[in-house]
């Protein structure tokens, strides 16, 4: 995988770490042909982190991280075969060595930040090496007992795979026209405010009712009998369940959480205590023997203290 690099207004691409920065020359149309550029990226860290220490938390006060690596996991599952590329300037008031986060956000979901040749060349040349040599967890499948099916066309959605993985809820991203990957799903949600066609509809129903969860949004014909739980109506369905949302989804945050709530933390394949400001990226070999989780602590120059990692080993 090409290795992009900003020189002045203008993208280069170098063949590997070893030629950063002194070797590169200026990419192609047709390999720009082959990539997704990002037209507004994030620039990775802790929100609101302020000089005393204090930061910006979501709602249950878990620090809350700006990351590309929902961006950049909906890209990869719209745009299949495409490498994703994220021009993200280091603005002024980022930390010191920050760089090497932006490299680590962006790579652990297999993309690359568009490095700048300015900034901790070391540093920067350190952390890209890294992940070139482990460029093979690149081919490596999402670990995840939870399934989303989505085209990522609305901020709810994607914003929806942002906080699932702050919540460690593990997911594998689905696609609407393949049914298939769906072995080892413990759940699965339809994830778009319109239901699914009934033919599609009743091959995810006869799956649920082989043991597992679906969660459908407000409107679908699935929606009669059963108990009201996280703002869905859950019936059963055979040996599995049936959740139906009470109305339109319109807070991802609260989508997120009711759908943990739904799924139930018994089926997390992975889960961290005292993560703070850490973001989980678990995937496994296609084998199924290797596995490898990356942590990535986004309170640059904080180290994260105690941080244990359970797994799901059955």
């Amino acid at each position: 995988m090409l290795l992009p690099v900003r020189v002045g207004d203008a993208i280069h691409v170098a063949g590997s770490v070893a030629d950063f920065p002194a070797s590169t020359r200026p990419v192609t149309a047709a390999e720009l042909a082959n990539v997704i550029v990002a037209r507004q990226a994030q620039w990775p860290g802790v929100q609101g982190l302020k000089k005393d220490g204090s930061v910006e938390t979501g709602p249950t006060g878990s620090p809350w991280v700006n990351s590309n690596s929902w961006w950049i996991r909906a890209m990869q599952a719209t745009n299949p075969g495409k490498q994703i590329w994220l021009p993200t300037n280091v603005p002024a008031s980022a930390q010191p060595n920050s760089e090497q986060l932006a490299i680590a956000d962006a790579a652990v979901c297999g993309a690359r930040w568009i490095a700048s040749t300015e900034g901790n060349l070391p540093q920067m040349r350190n952390a890209m090496l890294f992940f070139e040599n482990h460029h093979e967890w690149n081919t490596w499948n999402e670990a995840g007992a939870f399934g989303v099916i989505s085209k990522f066309e609305s901020p709810l959605e994607t914003e929806f795979l942002n906080l699932s993985t702050r919540r460690q809820l593990c997911t594998r991203i689905l696609k609407q026209d393949q049914m298939q990957g769906l072995s080892g799903l413990k759940g699965l949600i339809w994830l778009s405010s319109k239901p699914p066609d009934a033919k599609t509809l009743k091959f995810f129903l006869d799956w649920a009712s082989k043991g597992s969860l679906l969660i459908l949004p407000f409107g679908s014909p699935e929606a009669k009998g059963g108990v009201e739980e996280a703002g869905h109506m859950v019936r059963k369905l055979g040996q599995g369940r049936v959740a139906v949302a009470l109305e339109q989804w319109g807070d991802p945050y609260k989508l997120a959480h009711s759908t943990h709530l739904l799924i139930s933390r018994r089926y997390d394949v992975m889960r961290l205590w005292n993560s703070g400001s850490i973001n989980a990226h678990y995937s496994m070999a296609p084998d199924g023997q290797r596995a490898v989780i990356q942590l990535v602590n986004y309170a640059v120059n904080s180290p994260a203290h105690e941080v244990t990692l359970g797994l799901d080993t059955k």
